[in-house]
């Protein structure tokens, strides 16, 4: 996900506008900064939303997997 993305983005479940992102690892392209593993939170409900692959994983409550893999390797990170 391009950094720049962000701008554009709001939780599905509230509609809360920006959300906060914290990226746990990234790669720049040019002057580009592309988040490749990372989370972002939503200000208003709480939810976070992992970025896994590059891909916003910005699903509601209800069509949400389960996402132990993820949580495992950076549950300490994700709510800070």
């Amino acid at each position: 996900m391009k950094r720049s993305t962000l701008k554009i983005l709001a939780c599905p479940m509230c509609k809360a506008y920006p959300l906060r992102m914290k990226a746990f690892k990234q790669i720049w392209i040019g002057r580009e900064e592309i988040i490749s593993e990372g989370v972002l939170k939503c200000p208003k409900c709480a939810r976070w939303y992992p970025i896994i692959d590059e891909i916003p994983r910005m699903l509601p409550d209800g069509m949400r997997p389960n996402y132990s893999k993820f949580v495992s390797k950076y549950g300490n990170r994700i709510l800070k």
